[in-house]
């Protein structure tokens, strides 16, 4: 039975720790500590109150305007806050600690997996933002999964290798292409995304995630241009939907995979 109790908590801590993120963000591209220093209006710079900054329900009690200077409040900040709330949920019914043979294990990988999510969240949205993703969430990434690896394998020594040597290739390959197209076709904070990847998933997923990437990537890619809002000259981003296909693999890879090899087996019958 769901442990509801633990479900919600982990669903608001992700709220909190969405609302965290979004002060990371910012703070970080505009070159600021976010360990100090007080919130406050980025319009009017009014210090803001604890009330101020509950996440969601301040935006939504606010209309997304500050209470100030009556500006508008990015959208960044209930979505980020949300997708954080969602993925937190999602990670603890995929993991399932409360019903794990071995508890304080489940938990910890638990912790790890919400610690990754996390910076690959903050580091996709600023990659959307600014077409950077930044070594200060890809790199921390790369150090928790490589932990996550050997807690999960324990003692399969082989089967870890064999995961980080998928990762390295995956690595090799990627570099080979941004080498090739002198960063044009994606940058170099994309190829210490696809290691973390390739850590994270088995090689079947890893291609699954490949694919929904590069699909729908080319799709928004296409829908901008036809909508005018990008030229054929400009470039896109293309961490977000690395992320976008490491959350279809992780979460519904193997049933993908294992419906399209039943469905190839009819087919060919």
């Amino acid at each position: 039975m769901l442990m509801l109790p633990e479900l919600i908590i982990l669903i608001l801590l992700g709220l909190i720790i969405g609302s965290f993120l979004n002060v990371v963000i910012l703070r970080l591209h505009a070159g600021k500590s976010f360990v100090t220093g007080r919130s406050h209006c980025p319009h009017c710079h009014k210090t803001l109150q604890w009330y101020e900054l509950v996440p969601v329900l301040s935006f939504a009690v606010q209309t997304g305007k500050c209470r100030h200077c009556h500006k508008r409040i990015s959208w960044q900040y209930p979505i980020v806050e949300l997708a954080t709330g969602a993925l937190f949920g999602g990670l603890f019914w995929h993991i399932r600690p409360d019903l794990a043979p071995n508890m304080t294990r489940s938990w910890f990988e638990l912790v790890l997996l919400l610690a990754i999510g996390s910076l690959l969240l903050a580091g996709g949205v600023y990659d959307w933002r600014w077409s950077q993703l930044p070594d200060h969430f890809t790199v921390p990434a790369i150090g928790l999964a490589l932990i996550l690896l050997v807690v999960q394998n324990g003692n399969d020594w082989h089967s870890t290798l064999s995961r980080i040597a998928a990762a390295l290739i995956t690595v090799a390959v990627f570099g080979g292409l941004w080498v090739l197209s002198r960063g044009r076709w994606m940058g170099d904070g994309d190829i210490r995304l696809v290691a973390i990847m390739g850590l994270l998933v088995a090689w079947r997923e890893l291609l699954l995630a490949f694919f929904v990437a590069f699909d729908v990537a080319a799709l928004v890619a296409v829908i901008l241009l036809i909508t005018k809002r990008k030229k054929r000259t400009d470039q896109i981003a293309f961490g977000p939907f690395l992320l976008l296909g490491l959350l279809v693999a992780y979460f519904w890879g193997a049933a993908i995979i294992n419906w399209y090899l039943t469905l190839s087996v009819h087919l060919a019958a």
